[in-house]
């Protein structure tokens, strides 16, 4: 997604649905009723085959049995790394530097996922350093202008047809055969329908102006939630379907939001690289990755890195880790290329754990996640906030998440807890205060400010 503007983290049709042949196959109230029996003995079954699945993948390896040692050649590697990457999954750097000029996109040319990858130094080598001129475009400055990049798969599919609160495990939407995707003026498209086993998007900065339009729209950069599909059955009105889902949300959602296509990346593995544009004009983000599920992502840093942001895990992953990182802006008076140093958005259950940043705009930020901590943080010189839990540029809210332990040494703010924000946490040592923002429910602001004539030096 397009990174925000720091005031942004700081705020404190013409097709109708008539009816058609989709509409005619409503079922009967005894049809539905069976129907929604059988359902249910699908969804249970189905998630009983899901926990075997996982069983059976925690108990293998996930990843190749041996690694493809990658030698860099001094020019731009970026195409034969990604090439090693399809071919081997786990590849080992055999230099202490390489270059990578081009984003590498972690999926096939057909759009599959790079599920599984590990990119590492070679035995021997304790640190690669990645050298990369990729720039930013500055008419549309895109997150995927990043060296390692996935953008989630995401298609248009549908939209919600009635409103759902938090803790419900299925959802009614338009049925795709209904609507189309306007791409282009000029290219229209039919929507492919849902299928079992397919995962979606619901995304609240996403919505149609009403529901007799007969259209779906792209994502956007908001609030997100992502589910699996455990079964599909008719709904009790005509043209819609209703979508079991693998779990259930954790946030309410209107009717007219959208629900997108989605494709997940899995068991993606940085280690121990180091980032740098060699103090010139760099690109977005160094690691940027939408839909990522359980990515460990540790021991990475930056110097002389011009970048906006050195990590993003960007909306609708879960259950990821950042460890050991440390982003190194180069922010001055005057000269403020360095945006975030490290962030997360729209996540599940992600952890950020002895990390850091200094001399950026914002050090460390967790925005619109759920069940989403950073422990230990160590922020330095951060130009507006060192550490910040926030909203959507809507106000959908982080809830159940924070930063626990670790301190932020001078800059401006030491911390923010964001608009509309439930049961947020900071507790950590400060060199100056927090600030809470309006609308938020119940948060915790525990630790200490430290002498406020302390300079963080």
């Amino acid at each position: 997604m397009i990174l925000s503007g720091v005031h942004q983290a700081l705020d404190f049709g013409s097709f109708s649905c008539g009816a058609t042949a989709a509409q005619n196959r409503t079922p009967s109230q005894t049809q539905l009723g069976r129907q929604r029996r059988v359902s249910e003995v699908v969804i249970t079954a189905f998630g009983f085959t899901h926990v075997l699945f996982l069983v059976a993948l925690m108990a293998s390896d996930a990843f190749a049995q041996s690694p493809y040692q990658f030698t860099p050649s001094g020019r731009d590697d970026a195409a034969a790394l990604r090439a090693a990457l399809i071919a081997y999954r786990w590849v080992q750097i055999n230099g202490t530097d390489i270059r990578i000029d081009t984003p590498i996109n972690l999926e096939t040319d057909d759009g599959v996922p790079l599920h599984n990858i590990l990119v590492e130094p070679a035995p021997g080598i304790n640190r690669t350093t990645i050298h990369t001129a990729i720039v930013q475009d500055t008419n549309r400055p895109l997150a995927d202008r990043s060296p390692f990049n996935y953008n989630g798969g995401y298609e248009p599919g549908s939209f919600l047809t009635a409103a759902v609160p938090a803790g419900v495990t299925s959802i009614t939407v338009r049925d795709p055969e209904l609507l189309v995707w306007w791409v282009t003026s000029n290219d229209v498209r039919r929507l492919r329908p849902f299928q079992v086993g397919d995962y979606i998007c619901l995304n609240d900065t996403s919505r149609v102006p009403n529901l007799t339009v007969g259209y779906a729209k792209d994502v956007q950069d908001g609030a997100t939630e992502v589910r699996q599909i455990l079964a599909i059955e008719p709904s009790r009105s005509p043209g819609e379907v209703r979508l079991y889902l693998e779990s259930r949300l954790r946030r309410p959602h209107q009717a007219t939001v959208t629900v997108a296509h989605c494709k997940p990346l899995r068991n993606v593995v940085f280690r121990n690289l180091r980032f740098t544009s060699d103090n010139n004009s760099g690109p977005r983000i160094g690691i940027h990755m939408h839909l990522a599920f359980n990515a460990e992502i540790s021991n990475v840093s930056s110097v002389n890195w011009r970048g906006a942001s050195l990590i993003l895990i960007d909306n609708g992953g879960r259950n990821n880790i950042i460890k050991d990182c440390y982003a190194t802006g180069v922010n001055s008076p005057g000269d403020q290329p360095n945006v975030w140093g490290i962030a997360v958005e729209g996540q599940e259950g992600t952890r950020i754990i002895n990390c850091g940043a200094e001399r950026y705009n914002l050090g460390i930020f967790i925005n619109y996640s759920v069940d989403t901590f950073a422990v230990n943080s160590s922020v330095k010189d951060c130009t507006y906030v060192g550490l910040s839990v926030s909203s959507d540029i809507e106000g959908n809210p982080s809830i159940n998440s924070g930063f626990i332990g670790g301190r932020v040494l001078g800059g401006g703010l030491g911390a923010y807890v964001g608009t509309n924000c439930v049961e947020c946490v900071v507790n950590v040592s400060l060199d100056t205060g927090v600030k809470v923002g309006p609308g938020a429910y119940n948060p915790t602001i525990l630790g200490s400010i430290l002498d406020a004539g302390r300079s963080g030096s």
